[in-house]
């Protein structure tokens, strides 16, 4: 398992947990769900940064999107 998919994978968590800790806020109740995928997420990010050598840019991020549903798909 490449570093890619630890990038893709707290993007994604990330990404869904955004709007649930909006939600709860707005709701006035405690996110305590959504800050734990948050904090799952922050530790996927972490362990890329770890695994990769380099920064990517905006379209190796997409390319690395494409590689890891395409491995997922095969």
């Amino acid at each position: 398992m490449g570093p890619e998919y630890y990038l893709v994978g707290s993007l994604v968590l990330a990404a869904f947990s955004i709007p649930a800790i909006l939600s709860a806020w707005i709701d006035r109740r405690s996110p305590w769900r959504a800050l734990i995928v948050v904090l799952i997420a922050g530790g996927l990010f972490f362990q890329y940064t770890r695994l990769a050598d380099n920064s990517l840019t905006l379209e190796e991020i997409t390319a690395a999107f494409a590689r890891v549903i395409g491995d997922i798909l095969r």
